[in-house]
């Protein structure tokens, strides 16, 4: 699921997120693996700072941060990707939703 963009905001895509949706039969690392096998690395993409080890001594329950942190990823974005390059990552990423045990 790409990322929502409300119709009054521009983002600046620093990295571009995609959430791994509760229906998707993988779990967002394996959905990771399998892009990695095929040569694009991807990262998590939410860290939380509640989650954090300074905050250890005072527990937080944020349930939408962390479901976030348990299905996003981040995929490729940087400034030498050319449209080649980001029509392979999107096509990967295609190929392993309609595909995902390939």
């Amino acid at each position: 699921e790409p990322p929502q963009v409300p119709d009054h905001a521009r983002p600046n895509y620093q990295s571009y997120a995609v959430r791994v949706t509760p229906d998707y039969p993988l779990s967002r690392d394996d959905l990771m693996r399998v892009l990695l096998a095929h040569g694009v690395s991807t990262r998590r993409g939410v860290m939380n700072a509640h989650q954090e080890a300074a905050y250890a001594g005072h527990p937080a329950r944020l349930p939408r941060s962390e479901e976030a942190r348990d299905r996003t990823i981040l995929l490729p974005l940087f400034p030498d990707m050319d449209d080649e390059d980001v029509d392979r990552v999107a096509g990967l990423l295609a190929g392993a939703v309609s595909n995902p045990r390939s």
